[in-house]
């Protein structure tokens, strides 16, 4: 997925914000205060309806610039457009509800999220990311990598296993 238009206003630091995406990569630069986590946090907002730095729902005014009526935020990619709206009495208008959001763009929007995950919980998103079943193809590949390692590094196959396992609960 590709952003090509980010709009956002009076969302927390985000007071007034119409970028048009047209590079492969954008660098989103400011001092402290201008809005850079603001708008982050709008974009995550936008595409994945996670209220970010609120946890509950009814705190979402919260996320309205102080003195505005409400916050806009509409993030366009090249395959649809998405917006929130949040007044500052806390009304909540989202074009993506009802809508199932792919899990993947919640890791992306927040890779401590990911991070947070237990280890085989991490490793199941991943399997099913790269479109693998745990005790199928996943498992199979991985006794083959450690098989090749272990013939590479000339190590017994059973001490390059034992050496996954520990970084795997060390994960």
């Amino acid at each position: 997925m590709k952003i090509t238009a980010i709009h956002a206003s009076n969302f927390l630091g985000a007071r007034a914000v119409d970028l048009q995406l047209t590079k492969r990569v954008n660098l989103i630069a400011g001092s402290n205060g201008a809005g850079k986590s603001s708008l982050r946090d709008a974009i995550a907002l936008a595409l994945t309806a996670d209220l970010g730095r609120v946890s509950l729902k009814k705190d979402a005014p919260a996320l309205v610039t102080d003195g505005a009526d409400a916050a806009h935020v509409q993030v366009d990619t090249e395959n649809f457009s998405s917006s929130v709206s949040i007044t500052a009495s806390g009304k909540i208008v989202d074009s993506l509800k009802g809508v199932q959001v792919p899990d993947v763009l919640r890791f992306v929007m927040d890779a401590q999220r990911f991070a947070r995950l237990e280890p085989k919980d991490r490793r199941a998103f991943l399997f099913d990311l790269m479109g693998l079943k745990a005790g199928g193809d996943a498992d199979t590949r991985l006794q083959a990598a450690i098989a090749a390692t272990a013939q590479a590094l000339a190590l017994p196959v059973e001490t390059v296993r034992e050496c996954v396992e520990q970084q795997e609960q060390a994960a």
